[in-house]
């Protein structure tokens, strides 16, 4: 083999070694990173917790763990009707506002044009950047909605609240019908037949019907673009139905009680019923009450009575409204499980003070324990009639509890209030915490 040939060989040779060294390098430094390995990095797949489109105030949100943003190539997203609003790329988002808290990341902006009616919201996030596969896509498309409505029986009132945003809109309409009659409606910014007005940029309507309410009418609200025929966005129904105001059972004093509109009484069929555990205890037919004690303040109806057997922990108290009589349909129905509770529970900072407050009643049960730790060490506690390493007090019946800490308290400091039945080691039921500020 001549000279020449023989360089060329160990050309060619020197040519291919690198090469391969080359390609050896680069897949050394190259990580390709699929979607599996990435769930498997977080255990579990990656998606938005969050997408919003607020019309009346045409912002857009999204919201996820904060933990993608220290992926490789992690990308999102957003455009309104295909154009670009907003993105981020690993740790930065640009044109956009972000925050994270709890380790959750919020992006908003406001756009660019004011958001309308039928705009479509795409949120798209993607691995491998920002042609690479995307791992969830939502759409949001921006609709108005009523923020709330209602039908009050004690004063045949109805009322509906929105953005008063809508309002500007040339084709926004909303009607209420009562069992399908006519009662009130707005078509931009004029209300017929009703009472508007405008509080932080929420427009509430109200009327008192034509006729007054019955139980079981059927309240229509419905909201429309396009006009009186236009395309329904949003219909809510509300169904006439009395309710309980409030109902309690007290464990110190062995009292049950509720409260609901008088009105109700004025009604035929109307008729309530309270049992502790199965057992009745006391009912109210229309205006007359059985074995309880009624008084009426603001045409508020509350109603209560000493039970018959003393409560204990874990009693359970139903409380039961029905149309139709004692057989009628049920139409709202409450339990209260009777377990002690904290009045009132306290960490000063300036004092290294911690206090707790409850019914002194609590003492008088066998089983009774609560327990007071600092960051998970303990402090205080009660048993019965008597507290550890504090110092007690009862007044009205009300027992308060205090000490001054081991160690001095400092902010953040987690101070937890813990009650149970059954002693140290019983049932927990009631627990509080405080964080010390």
């Amino acid at each position: 083999m001549n000279k020449f040939m023989q360089f060329l060989s160990k050309t060619k040779f020197h040519l291919y070694l690198i090469a391969v060294l080359n390609t050896v390098s680069f897949q050394a430094m190259s990580t390709n990173y699929t979607n599996e390995d990435i769930n498997d990095e977080l255990g579990a797949e990656l998606s938005f917790s969050e997408v919003h489109a607020e019309l009346d105030n045409s912002n857009i949100s999204m919201s996820f763990s904060n933990d993608y943003s220290s992926l490789p190539d992690f990308f999102v997203r957003v455009e309104v009707n295909d154009n670009y609003q907003m993105s981020c790329e690993k740790q930065r988002c640009f044109y956009s506002r972000a925050s994270v808290n709890n380790n959750e990341k919020t992006v908003h902006r406001k756009t660019n044009i004011p958001l309308s009616f039928g705009d479509k919201v795409t949120f798209t996030m993607r691995t491998g950047g920002k042609n690479g596969k995307i791992v969830d896509k939502k759409e949001v498309i921006v609709t108005p909605y009523f923020s709330k409505v209602e039908a009050r029986l004690e004063n045949n009132t109805i009322s509906m609240s929105f953005s008063d945003t809508y309002s500007s809109f040339s084709d926004f309409f909303v009607r209420v019908e009562v069992n399908g009659n006519y009662q009130m409606s707005c078509e931009q910014q004029t209300c017929y037949y009703s009472w508007p007005s405008v509080k932080n940029n929420e427009k509430e309507v109200h009327r008192v019907t034509s006729e007054p309410l019955s139980f079981g009418d059927r309240v229509t609200f419905t909201m429309r673009t396009g006009g009186s025929n236009g395309k329904i966005v949003d219909r809510k129904e509300v169904v006439v139905n009395p309710y309980f105001s409030e109902v309690e059972a007290q464990l110190e004093n062995n009292t049950i009680s509720m409260s609901f509109s008088d009105t109700y009484s004025s009604f035929s069929g109307f008729f309530v019923r309270a049992e502790v555990n199965g057992n009745y205890q006391m009912s109210c037919e229309q205006q007359t009450c059985y074995y309880s004690w009624p008084s009426i303040n603001n045409n508020e109806k509350e109603v209560h009575r000493v039970t018959s057997e003393p409560l204990s922990f874990g009693d359970k108290v139903t409380f039961t409204m029905r149309t139709g009589g004692s057989n009628g349909e049920i139409v709202d129905k409450k339990e209260v499980i009777v377990n002690p509770h904290f009045s009132e529970v306290k960490a000063l900072l300036k004092t290294n003070t911690i206090s707790m407050s409850f019914s002194d009643t609590y003492s008088s049960f066998a089983d009774f324990f609560v327990r007071v730790e600092v960051n998970g060490n303990y402090q205080m506690s009660c048993d019965q009639h008597t507290c550890y390493y504090s110092r007690s007090s009862v007044t009205n019946n009300e027992k308060e509890v205090h000490r001054v800490t081991s160690e001095p308290l400092s902010i953040g400091d987690k101070v937890t209030f813990m009650m149970r039945s059954g002693d140290r080691n019983g049932e927990m039921i009631a627990i509080k915490e405080v964080v010390v500020n």
